[in-house]
């Protein structure tokens, strides 16, 4: 096939290059997608970056979603990221000198790239290339070469786009990408699963920096009334609830993916390579501590010190922690992981030590009980346990690493593990152990604050799980991957018939959710339906 275009529409290259001078130029199908991605670039380019054109740049963002569902079809793996590069160069912050923007902050309106490409419909239209695509053999070679550069999220320009996106779309759209990419987690094949790794974990590096940054400072001291005058800057409140959503969905999902890794190699031995899994180290690292210091300040010690019986129900953090990260194995498994995968990032290794003090600190009865669970295997510590030599064995690849205070931490910790697990008193020795880590208090010092005042922050821009999880309604088992339709906000769902408080999407998803445990839970609502009821 043929495609016929003027010559003078082309690019100067591409124009300068042609053997005719005619007003007509036949050219291949595979061609037109090259001139087209180009043309774009060059539009783009020539847009002024002031003054009423965001319906221009919106019609541009438009076009350039046509050439897309194009290029996915026709074009080479070079054309393919040439779409994918002039999309996030087209939104990528630029300050008034033509450099890249390394600082981010919402402002009443978004910039006119960000509201044009989100008046267009963007994320929407990623949201379904990602769907649509990720169920087609033959396909993902040209979509890891759009999405390579745009989706990655690995330069920090581009999690700051992000960042743009979720704060001003519609946050049921927001929230259906970030549901779609807790989906492509879970699939744990392909280019775009990989790809969904390096995303949510560069993002949740990024959110964890905001949510407790001088930024999120801005939002009404705890326990202001409604209503007050304190300025908060339009978007962070939405975001907030966003950045919690993405937290509930993807800290879950990673933990129970990883959890299933260190159990492959228990069983089989290690792979040769553990994915992209080494990237999660340090946010899942760095949320975990500021979430258990946040639900501990925020429930007092007595409530996050105890066991899970003592969390205060399935909407709040302690029990988001304990029940659904299942947070004390996940750092077994994450100790684990690291004997396995020797790794030379002492930066990673001193977050998961920190992360380690914290938890141990905000849950020591679940910590004191895993000590003694690896300690009394017959044959091999249980990957989900904490043996205390492999804290202890994160001293020495702390001390190549330069890091000579985190590898005296290390053997502190160790002991202090040993010591509970030769306890055989109620946990008595576990109560009273503290431990902030080291990031915290660099940050609380560079602004002049309390380490507690910091935790404050976050406290503040997080909401509970439960009011976070109203952005969207999506299906209750924890393990569903039904990327059908073109959002998850689209997927038709189905309320349980017996309890009527969970959802599900398909006849498959509510089997498995029914023998992972929604069976006890559903019997639990009924007895209280009935109840109340009766009353």
């Amino acid at each position: 096939r043929t495609a016929a275009t003027d010559v003078g529409a082309l690019p100067a290259p591409l124009a300068g290059r042609t053997a005719s001078r005619t007003s007509r130029l036949v050219l291949r199908q595979e061609h037109v997608s090259d001139i087209a991605v180009q043309a774009l670039a060059l539009a783009w380019s020539t847009i002024p970056t002031s003054g009423h054109v965001t319906e221009l740049m919106a019609e541009l963002w438009r076009l350039a979603m046509d050439v897309g569902r194009h290029v996915c079809l026709h074009a080479d793996e070079s054309t393919c990221r040439g779409l994918g590069e002039a999309l996030q160069e087209a939104l990528s912050p630029w300050d008034p000198h033509g450099k890249a923007s390394s600082s981010w902050a919402p402002s009443p309106v978004p910039r006119p790239s960000v509201a044009a490409a989100i008046a267009a419909g963007l994320l929407p239209w990623l949201d379904s290339l990602l769907r649509r695509h990720s169920a087609e053999v033959g396909s993902e070679c040209r979509e890891e070469q759009i999405l390579h550069t745009f989706l990655d999220g690995g330069l920090v320009r581009e999690a700051k786009t992000w960042l743009d996106l979720f704060t001003y779309s519609g946050p049921r759209q927001a929230a259906s990408w970030v549901m779609t990419h807790a989906k492509l987690l879970r699939l744990e094949r392909g280019y775009l699963s990989a790809c969904a790794k390096n995303c949510t974990g560069v993002i949740l590096e990024h959110m964890e920096e905001l949510a407790s940054g001088p930024l999120a400072e801005t939002l009404a001291p705890e326990g202001a009334p409604a209503g007050d005058d304190f300025g908060q800057p339009a978007g962070l409140q939405q975001l907030g609830r966003l950045v919690s959503f993405a937290v509930c969905e993807w800290l879950p999902t990673a933990s129970l993916l990883l959890r299933q890794l260190v159990l492959q190699c228990a069983i089989v031995g290690p792979p040769q390579e553990p994915g992209n899994w080494g990237t999660y180290i340090a946010p899942l690292a760095r949320w975990l501590s500021g979430l258990a210091l946040s639900c501990k300040g925020r429930s007092g010690d007595a409530d996050c010190a105890g066991s899970s019986s003592s969390s205060s129900g399935g909407g709040s953090w302690v029990s988001f922690l304990l029940r659904e990260v299942a947070v004390v194995p996940l750092l077994g498994s994450l100790l684990h992981l690291c004997s396995c995968f020797p790794s030379d990032k002492g930066a990673d290794l001193a977050e998961l030590l920190d992360c380690c003090g914290v938890v141990a600190g905000a849950f020591p009865q679940e910590v004191q009980a895993a000590v003694r669970e690896a300690e009394q295997a017959t044959i091999a510590p249980p990957v989900f346990g904490w043996p205390p030599v492999l804290v202890r064995g994160l001293a020495p690849k702390l001390l190549q690493s330069g890091r000579g205070e985190a590898a005296d931490a290390a053997l502190a910790l160790a002991g202090r593990l040993e010591a509970w697990g030769s306890d055989r008193g109620a946990g008595g020795s576990a109560v009273g152990f503290t431990c902030v880590p080291e990031r915290l208090r660099q940050r609380a010092s560079e602004r002049g604050m309390s380490v507690p005042d910091v935790v404050g922050v976050m406290r503040r821009f997080l909401v509970p799980p439960a009011e976070a999880r109203r952005l969207l309604r999506t299906c209750s088992n924890p393990a569903c991957v039904n990327l059908k339709g073109d959002s998850e906000a689209e997927l038709p769902l189905k309320a349980c018939a017996r309890c009527g408080g969970a959802w599900y999407c398909c006849r498959e998803c509510q089997t498995a959710h029914w023998r992972a445990g929604h069976k006890e839970a559903c019997v639990r609502r009924q007895g209280a339906a009935q109840g109340a009821a009766q009353g």
